[in-house]
């Protein structure tokens, strides 16, 4: 026994599935450590992200190939049940399509469907054409929520393709003048020859999707309501008014996938010459009235669209030589503009599982990442993001998002846990205690204070506050819905991201204060409370700080509905 709080075990339980054809090899070691695919087709390494999330703490990381991989730690994977039993969040990363290797077995699809209604969380992506779907075509929600297999999903090559490589920056291009590479050839391999406007902004070479500068995204701004574009480049004012928002209304603006440690919203992923694509919900229509998506409590989740890139206006060409990729002299058409990269769907408060998907596995693969292998000495894309600084800047922004993807997805039995570590680390810390002791003559008035100070805390602590707003909304029996449900039809209130920035800082604030009594209370013995009792604790504490914040409403936001009102007194009953 001691004085103090026990630190509580908070590990997320991560699957990540490769499969491959004949044209592609996924796998889970470096570019250089499996043999290469005959006729030049491309062996992609996922080590980079495997040795970053191995490092992360607070998840655990299984690897598993459907095919042999000697790095994987199963090969060979089926997915079953007792094969998902220890498992929280599956990721799907896959280049199977339909006829190679043919889609995965009904009894798999059934296991799989088994594991996301009872609340594990999935994350799925592929490329171009039919790339990924054999795993992930077949399954409830993720079938939806990108284009697998459908008549319109990009192509690899012409008008239907969606490239987002960025042209060189002048670094690059002097460093490439300097080495002599090959110039483009004079027609593509359909004939087509050299266009006469192509520069050296719309000629871009397929290579450069290894180089230090990602293709720009824009996420999804959830505020007081929908705006006409709801899709804005991150910053720190209502991009409707211009006005600055409420100090912590910021950290809500874009889906929880999306925000950064620090706040801020993902600027940029990898380039790609061809990418797939997350269609807008509805189109096409395919999710309406088919059953995959469960209703309860009057509230029916769906799919969202949360980040768009932008498909360029330019042509592409291998500058290596490759047999497997040739020029591509026409222009992309069909998705000219934004196109969708990554979509979300939040079954919680409906008792299923998350859902993410992304249009491109090259966000992942070390190609795109660390550098291409094949580049030759002195060309910095053998480098990728590493060449420079603004490039590890980049590439840490990447990583941030492929966690996300594993915490946001699966911590539902863990993100309590993890906030009443954090609350405990914050109470025990000089300064935490300095404000506790500040704030004792006045309590109430204090939680405020305490919650802004707290909210600081977590976020600078490596979790960013729109997740860490799941613990309010699991306390809370999903009786509120987070900011973005916005738009989503339903009886349960959905909160603007101030009133979501409102109630969650008085609610740390008053869980901090209800912490830092119950641990002088138990005195030497506060080591020997377990899970079930802290939890109480933070439940407790978070209903005392929504009554205050309910009493200290601002009146500059939109008066308190009745709905609003009686979800969150009947959140505040003490737990069953």
């Amino acid at each position: 026994m001691g004085f103090g709080f026990p630190h509580l075990p908070t590990v997320v339980r991560l699957l990540i599935v490769l499969d491959e054809r004949s044209t592609v090899a996924c796998r889970f070691g470096t570019e250089s450590s499996g043999v290469g695919l005959p006729d030049g087709y491309p062996l992609f390494g996922l080590s980079h992200v495997v040795q970053m999330l191995a490092a992360t703490r607070g998840m655990t990381l299984t690897k598993a190939h459907r095919g042999t991989d000697a790095d994987a730690d199963i090969q060979n994977f089926t997915f079953t049940t007792s094969s998902l039993a220890d498992v929280d969040v599956v990721w799907i990363i896959g280049s199977g399509g339909p006829k190679e290797p043919g889609p995965i077995a009904s009894t798999e699809i059934a296991a799989l469907t088994t594991f996301m209604n009872k609340g594990g969380g999935i994350f799925a992506t592929g490329d171009h054409d039919d790339y990924g779907s054999a795993m992930a075509a077949g399954l409830p929600r993720v079938q939806d929520m990108r284009l697998w297999n459908h008549a319109v999903t990009p192509q690899a090559t012409g008008k239907h393709r969606v490239t987002s490589i960025q042209p060189s920056s002048q670094a690059l291009a002097k460093a490439l003048a300097a080495l002599n590479l090959a110039a483009p050839p004079p027609a593509d391999a359909n004939a087509n020859p050299l266009p006469a406007d192509a520069t050296s902004s719309t000629l871009v070479p397929f290579e450069n999707q290894s180089a230090d500068a990602p293709a720009p995204i824009y996420a999804k701004l959830y505020q007081e309501g929908p705006f006409p574009n709801p899709f804005w480049p991150p910053n720190l004012r209502n991009p409707a008014s211009r006005q600055p928002l409420h100090p912590l209304a910021y950290v809500y603006v874009a889906h929880p996938l999306l925000q950064m440690d620090d706040g801020s919203a993902l600027k940029g992923l990898p380039g790609h010459m061809h990418e797939g694509v997350v269609p807008q919900p509805g189109e096409p229509a395919t999710f309406a009235g088919n059953g995959n998506y469960p209703s309860a409590g009057g509230t029916q989740p769906t799919p969202d669209l949360i980040a768009k890139g932008q498909c360029l206006s330019q042509y592409d060409w291998p500058q290596y030589d490759d047999s497997a990729f040739v020029a591509d002299y026409t222009i992309p058409t069909a998705y000219q503009g934004p196109y969708g990269v990554v979509g979300a769907y939040d079954g919680w408060p409906v008792g299923v599982g998350r859902v993410a998907v992304d249009s491109t596995f090259h966000h992942f693969f070390d190609i795109n990442l660390i550098g291409d292998q094949d580049c030759v000495s002195g060309d910095p894309r053998g480098q990728g993001y590493t060449a420079s600084s603004s490039g590890k800047a980049a590439l840490a922004q990447i990583e941030n998002y492929h966690r996300n993807l594993v915490f946001w997805l699966g911590h539902a039995h863990t993100i309590s846990l993890r906030l009443v570590n954090m609350l405990v680390s914050f109470m025990n810390a000089p300064d935490g205690g300095k404000a506790l002791k500040a704030g004792a003559a006045e309590t109430e008035k204090s939680y405020l204070g305490l919650g802004l100070t707290a909210a600081g805390e977590i976020s600078g602590g490596g979790t960013p506050l729109a997740q860490a707003l799941d613990a309010l909304l699991i306390m809370t029996a999903h009786r509120i819905l987070p900011p973005w449900f916005w738009g989503n039809p339903g009886e349960r209130p959905v909160l603007s991201a101030r009133e979501a920035a409102h109630l969650f800082t008085h609610a740390l604030g008053a869980a901090v204060v209800e912490l830092y009594a119950a641990q002088k209370a138990a005195g030497n013995k506060g080591s020997d409370v377990d899970a079930a009792t802290l939890v109480a604790i933070l439940h407790r504490g978070f209903a005392t700080g929504l009554g205050h914040a309910l009493t200290a409403w601002p009146a500059d936001m939109r008066p308190v509905s009745a709905k609003l009102r009686s979800a969150l007194e009947s959140a505040m009953q003490p737990a069953a």
